[in-house]
């Protein structure tokens, strides 16, 4: 786990330092030599962008679990993702529709995941149950 968390770490500040600094040349040397490095992190480094008080962007890095980036490739999601990023579009009748029409979709397909998550749950809790006697 230790040599995980510093593999990691470098990633994040290697890549930080390539947006920051995309021409230093003294930077190139090391992500030549890192790049197995960042292309094995690459999938689990995620980024969010906040503007910050001085209304510049931040960057924010995380790690994203193997877990998460599973259910991330879902069809489900796949098509909830496609409809969420209308909302970097301006502001129109038409723009605002569509992103309501994306978050009742959310909405309608979170829900059906939790009622095929609960039914799946109860028949392998009468499963086991009955497997027990």
């Amino acid at each position: 786990m230790f040599h995980k968390d510093i593999g990691f770490n470098v990633a994040v500040l290697l890549t930080n330092l390539s947006e920051h600094m995309p021409h230093d040349t003294r930077l190139q040397t090391f992500l030549e030599l890192a790049e197995s490095v960042l292309n094995y992190f690459q999938p689990y480094l995620g980024r969010i962008e906040i503007m910050g008080s001085a209304k510049r962007i931040e960057r924010v890095y995380f790690e994203i679990s193997e877990s998460s980036r599973t259910q991330w490739e879902k069809p489900q999601v796949k098509m909830v993702k496609q409809g969420q990023f209308i909302c970097m579009a301006p502001f129109t009748h038409e723009t605002i529709e569509r992103a309501l029409q994306g978050h009742r979709q959310t909405l309608h397909h979170t829900q059906e995941m939790f009622k095929i998550a609960a039914q799946k749950s109860v028949r392998t809790a009468f499963k086991g149950g009955r497997r027990a006697r």
